[in-house]
């Protein structure tokens, strides 16, 4: 491969943060479905269950790709570049954790303020580990969504060229 086609570090390290947010996306996808398991008839499971395999298999092809760049082929001297904070997609990653963070506050929080409502519910039967995979899939689905919504036209960026320069 030429130098001229080789990919900057910076581009990898970009495009391997956008891998990992697909990840946790899966991941949220997985959470969310057993979540479901809880309230869905015994005959959604089938379902259910192929759709948190194809979630996983997901998961760890894209992580086994991180890692085996990282292991083969980062370039010696090069592993700063790779984990450097500055650049659109740290930014966006930034921010998305943040939204995440606010979003899963806030649902916690109205939860909280309905208490009274919501133990006259039918939901109040379901066990703890429900609440859980709810609240995971909702943190880690904003997590994800957020990031890519701030990155969708990263690569569309063209530079401002002063014409009077």
């Amino acid at each position: 491969m030429s130098a001229e086609n080789t990919p900057n570090v910076a581009d990898v390290a970009d495009s391997h943060r956008r891998r990992l947010m697909f990840a946790v996306l899966l991941m949220a996808v997985i959470s969310a479905t057993r979540a479901a398991s809880d309230v869905l008839e015994a005959g959604a499971m089938i379902y259910l269950k192929g759709i948190m395999a194809v979630s996983a298999i997901g998961i760890v092809a894209a992580l086994a790709t991180l890692v085996y760049w990282k292991l083969f082929k980062l370039p010696a001297g090069q592993r700063e570049l790779y984990l450097s904070p500055d650049g659109f997609v740290t930014d966006a990653l930034e921010r998305a954790k943040n939204a995440s963070w606010l979003v899963t506050f806030l649902l916690v929080s109205v939860a909280a303020g309905l208490d009274r409502m919501l133990s006259r519910s039918p939901w109040v039967d379901l066990p703890s580990v429900f609440y859980f995979n709810l609240i995971s899939a909702l943190m880690l689905g904003t997590l994800g969504s957020v990031f890519f919504f701030l990155d969708r036209d990263a690569g569309n960026v063209e530079p401002e060229w002063d014409a009077s320069a």
